[in-house]
Parts: structure tokens; C-alpha cells; sequence
């Protein structure tokens, strides 16, 4: 305090670090909830792409009275499945699914532009065969073909929430108004907080609390990522 000007030498007023936390407070807060929005619209999305095939596989079984066209079928249902897990983590592989595919089966599809879409395509293919050799009609196509649109709405809604990132610029300025707010509180606890170096220890702890927040949306703001808190 003796080296800097004189307004410092009785720490902050309160009345500036209550202005600071109302609009620090307003931040976080419309971080940390675009964040979860995301997660939640993620794990939405998600779990009505595993209803969809539980729907699809029961349609075949029920539907079609080849068992052959229908376990086919469901292991490029199972192969759909996993291959938009792959592709929302920006791989082009699916090892996983070496004990479900052929060998040359699973090479086509690592070989595919958009692994989900090829799934797609053999599943369709399947009802074709299924519609060709007359063990379903054309209304039961319509309802089959519903679940792979379904398949596809999905995985786009998925692929746009991991292509449209939270603004830089917002997350910028959060970071920004974060470290003033560290930087001034501990004025304000040594100063008219009478807290001495107790201000240290909670200066770290509000360090700690805010960064966690910060560090917790920028986690979660991409829930398909390979990590422990992302979706299963």
C-alpha cells in the first residue's frame, strides 16, 4: 500500500466488490446454464437414438419372418450405434465392433465418409430386401423408414452441438472479470474486512470455487468427449 496511490491504503470498499460479484455472479451463471444446456440437449438427443433402436430391432423380429434378415439387420443397427460414438469424438474407426461385423463388412465401414450414414444405408437396404421378398408391406416400411430418419435427425442434432462451440469472446471476458475479482478481494478482506492474512486462505478458496465453475462448463459444454464425466 505505501508504493501505490492512496485510495489503496485502506483496502477496497465494499460497495465495489458487491458490484463486482453481482455481475460476476450474472457470468457464471449464464455459463455454467449454457453449459448444462447443452449436456442435457446431448443426453435427450442420445437417449432417443437408443430408443429408436430399440423400436427399429423390435420391428424386424415382429415384422420380418426371416431370422437371418433380421439379425442382420440388427447388427448394423448395433454397428449405427457405435459408429456415432465414433464419429462425434472425431474418429474413423470402430474396433468395437469386431466381434459383431464380418471382417470385410467392418473394413467398408472404416473405409466410410460418415460411418452413422452407412449404418443407415445397410439397415435400409435390409428393409428393401425384407419389402422385395414380401415378408413386409408398404405401411410397415413407412414405420421402419421413420426410425431411420429418426437415426439421422439425431446424429445431425448431436454433430451441431459439437460443431457450435460457446463463443470465445464470452468465455474470454468471464476469465477477464474472474482474475480482477481475485485480484481485488483480498484488498477488501486485509482492508475494511479486518481479516488480516486470514484473507489469504479465503481468497484461495473463492480462487478455487470460481475457477472450478469456469473449469467444470468448459468440461461439459462438449459431452461426447472421451473422458469420466462425459456421457456414457
Amino acid at each position: 500500500n505505501d508504493r501505490t496511490s492512496t485510495w489503496l491504503d485502506e483496502g477496497i470498499n465494499k460497495d465495489v466488490i458487491s458490484y463486482l460479484t453481482f455481475g460476476l455472479a450474472l457470468l457464471l451463471v449464464f455459463r455454467v446454464g449454457q453449459s448444462y444446456g447443452r449436456y442435457n440437449d446431448a443426453r435427450i438427443k442420445w437417449g432417443m437414438m437408443v430408443n429408436r433402436t430399440r423400436d427399429l430391432s423390435r420391428q424386424f423380429f415382429c415384422y420380418v419372418p426371416d431370422p437371418a434378415l433380421a439379425v442382420a439387420a440388427n447388427r448394423w443397427i448395433i454397428a449405427y450405434v457405435f459408429a456415432c460414438k465414433q464419429s462425434l469424438r472425431w474418429k474413423n474407426e470402430c474396433p468395437e465392433l469386431a466381434h459383431t461385423l464380418e471382417p470385410a463388412e467392418l473394413a467398408r465401414l472404416n473405409q466410410a465418409k460418415h460411418m452413422p450414414i452407412y449404418c443407415m444405408e445397410q439397415i435400409s437396404n435390409c428393409v428393401c430386401e425384407a419389402l422385395r421378398k414380401g415378408h413386409i408391406d408398404t405401411m410397415q416400411v413407412k414405420m421402419m423408414d421413420e426410425n431411420i430418419t429418426g437415426f439421422e435427425d439425431y446424429i445431425g442434432a448431436s454433430e451441431r452441438l459439437l460443431k457450435t462451440p460457446v463463443p470465445f469472446a464470452l468465455v474470454l471476458h468471464l476469465r477477464w472479470v474472474m482474475i480482477f475479482y481475485i485480484c481485488t478481494v483480498p484488498l477488501f478482506l486485509a482492508g475494511p474486512g479486518a481479516l488480516g492474512w486470514g484473507a489469504v486462505p479465503v481468497t484461495v478458496i473463492f480462487a478455487y470455487s470460481l475457477t472450478g465453475l469456469e473449469d467444470i462448463s468448459q468440461s461439459i459444454e462438449n459431452p461426447f468427449r472421451q473422458s469420466w464425466h462425459c456421457l456414457p
